[in-house]
């Protein structure tokens, strides 16, 4: 390997990429204790599993079931308050028969796995948890990186978790343009993605109509609020005026993606789109590093990769 004039040996960047994972997993395993024993220190209590985000959709879960309201919250930051669409909640209410701690420790390591086929290798996902915000994304247990690896799928040629992204969140569905056009082999699987979400959602209005008219109110009533003492990143004053921008933007983005064919800018118009983008939420942009081909990367994995057709390669584009 050559940087400039100066011979660097290739195990140099190698045995460089090996410690900076060993550092992440290290912090992981730190996180993980800590909050192994904050599980056990709070058995019993209203948040048993330690997970802010797990506890609204385990909560949302039972309170179907109990015929409560699941919308009874629309701000950001109340403990329970559950902000996505019905299918979501409707989906954890035979995961909320399961005790609290139980769901959220299973909805982590959903999230865990997540990282690891975005990554590509148990290696690359070591780097990710370098980021703080990768760490507080799986304490708080978002569906943040879930969804992110749907995006990801399609992007790479399976596109049969779009649409299903989207009942959670909507920014997932941005990319559908550039699948369509730039990925035409995935199209199938976007059309069976969609039959499938169409049927999804069919099936919970006809459950519980009146829960899509708490949604429906939910949403116009956030119309309202502000990000006065909020951590969120924003361009705009407004959350309603900064998403709106924030889609416009995205849209932009996408349209290049799609001249470009280029699925990371693809992926970064999903980013925009999130609704609500906390510093945390940019943990995902690691993704980028092996979104389309870790061929790049291969050389300085360990041990070294044989030269074949990665996993995270898309699928190829018909001519």
């Amino acid at each position: 390997m050559r940087i400039g004039s100066i011979s660097v040996p290739m195990w140099l960047p190698r045995w460089g990429l090996v410690i900076l994972s060993v550092v992440g997993w290290g912090l992981f395993a730190r996180m993980l204790l800590i909050n192994v024993l904050g599980s056990i220190s709070l058995v019993g209590e209203e948040i048993g599993g330690m997970g802010w985000d797990t506890y609204a959709y385990w909560l949302a879960g039972m309170n179907v079931r109990a015929g409560e309201p699941v919308y009874w919250s629309t701000a950001f930051d109340v403990l329970g308050a559950y902000q996505y669409p019905p299918p979501f909640a409707q989906m954890w209410a035979p995961l909320s028969y399961l005790p609290e701690a139980i769901a959220d420790w299973g909805w982590r390591l959903l999230g865990v796995l997540s990282v690891r086929y975005m990554a590509g290798s148990w290696q690359i996902a070591g780097i990710w948890w370098l980021y703080p915000g990768s760490i507080v994304e799986i304490t708080a247990g978002n569906v943040t990186f879930q969804v992110a690896a749907l995006t990801v799928a399609g992007l790479r040629g399976r596109a049969e978790g779009i649409f299903p992204a989207t009942l959670v969140k909507f920014s997932a569905g941005v990319v559908v343009p550039y699948i369509w056009l730039r990925r035409p082999r995935a199209r199938r699987g976007l059309l069976v993605g969609a039959a499938l979400s169409a049927a999804v959602v069919l099936l919970s209005i006809l459950l519980d109509p009146g829960l899509w008219r708490d949604y429906l109110a939910a949403v116009s009533s956030q119309t309202d609020l502000t990000f006065d003492g909020s951590a969120t990143l924003h361009i705009l004053p407004s959350p309603s005026a900064d998403y709106l921008l924030r889609i416009v933007l995205a849209l932009a983005v996408i349209v290049v993606a799609v001249r470009a064919d280029s699925p990371r800018l693809a992926f970064i118009a999903s980013v925009i789109a999130i609704p609500t983008i906390w510093p945390q939420r940019l943990s995902i942009l690691f993704a980028l590093l092996t979104l389309q081909d870790d061929k790049w990367l291969r050389p300085y994995l360990w041990p070294r990769r044989p030269e074949t057709v990665s996993a995270s390669q898309p699928v190829p584009t018909e001519a």
